[in-house]
């Protein structure tokens, strides 16, 4: 029997790999039965379950099955080899229902109609376009930089904990990592829970770092898959946040995205404007990036090549580019700004 069951998971991968085809293939269906349907409900019925614990839920989980998988391998390592054939087979069946189980807990929505198909957003844009977006929210963000400093050569201080930024933007409010440290080595930011739909920050980050990723992780939360479009649900919960240092940490993350678009079709142009932005926002910037660079490592490619084809591999064709496409919809939205 047991050797049935695991024969009939791992043929399982077909119909699973037919039954994604056709997914991608028909997200209108999957937009209203999925996303509109089914995943609401287990995402809310998650979060009545886990919303009360301060604690990362999942974190834990993954923190077991490690420890287990360990313990596992030390009382069978004399027996870890023999059967080769046979192991390989369980583990490829394991993977099955765990592939199962992530498309239908969360993966499903990387199928669903893309926001510039459905508010017809081109994908590309005039460089005139972009540098009138970049004038706004340069505009804007040292409005608010002279609002929260004392002077436009020093970084912004933010008065609050990291916790209490994520309770301010919203009811379910993300949660720091348990894993933290390694996500810092690993150079990931955050990242959704697709299995307990918790939305996991790295408590290490930065504070500007900290607040757009929190709310971008969010966006996944809510079901929305694609990068550039968590990025932009990120944007439009905080650019207009009740708090400033919340919103000035919106117009910095989407002045930086913008400012890294126009220097790769203008450098000249590019390094002109950022002659402009005032000193303080600068090192904010400049913050970020040595934070990453005092943490690099030689896994990190490895891990950034991983992390870019798990992307393409579910219809995100730009992979890890796909977060600079928030551009085109800033662009779009910039009468907005």
């Amino acid at each position: 029997m047991k050797r049935i069951t695991t024969a009939v998971l791992v043929f399982s991968w077909l119909p699973q790999w037919f039954f994604i085809v056709w997914c991608r293939n028909h997200p209108l269906w999957i937009d209203h039965y999925y996303g509109n349907t089914l995943y609401p409900w287990l995402q809310s019925a998650r979060t009545y379950f886990l919303e009360r614990l301060t604690f990362s839920f999942g974190d834990l989980i993954y923190a077991a099955l490690l420890l287990g998988l360990v313990a596992l391998v030390i009382h069978h390592r004399k027996e870890l080899f023999q059967n080769l054939w046979e192991r390989l087979f369980q583990l490829i069946a394991l993977l099955a229902v765990i592939h199962l189980f992530f498309q239908l807990s969360w993966g499903l929505n990387y199928y669903r109609t893309p926001l510039a198909v459905q508010q017809n957003i081109p994908s590309t844009y005039e460089a005139w376009e972009l540098e009138t977006t970049l004038d706004i929210l340069i505009q804007k963000t040292e409005m608010l930089h002279d609002q929260l400093s004392t002077s436009d050569s020093i970084q912004v201080v933010f008065p609050l904990r990291k916790q209490d930024y994520l309770r301010l933007l919203g009811n379910t409010p993300a949660k720091k990592s348990l894993w933290s440290w390694p996500l810092t080595y690993m150079g990931y930011a955050g990242y959704l829970n697709p299995f307990t739909g918790e939305a996991q920050v790295n408590s290490l980050l930065p504070m500007l770092s900290f607040i757009h990723t929190a709310a971008h992780e969010k966006g996944h939360q809510e079901g929305i898959a694609a990068e550039n479009e968590a990025n932009f649900y990120a944007f439009l919960t905080t650019y207009q946040h009740n708090n400033k240092h919340i919103r000035y940490a919106a117009y910095c993350f989407a002045l930086r995205y913008c400012w890294s678009a126009l220097y790769r079709l203008n450098p000249g142009c590019s390094d002109e404007k950022t002659q402009r932005v005032r000193p303080g926002i600068r090192k904010e910037y400049q913050a970020q990036q040595a934070f990453w660079n005092a943490h690099g490592n030689p896994l990190q490619p490895i891990l950034a090549k991983v992390y870019d084809r798990f992307l393409k591999a579910n219809g995100q064709a730009a992979g890890r580019n796909s977060y600079s496409q928030v551009v085109a919809l800033l662009v779009a939205y910039q009468s907005e700004l």
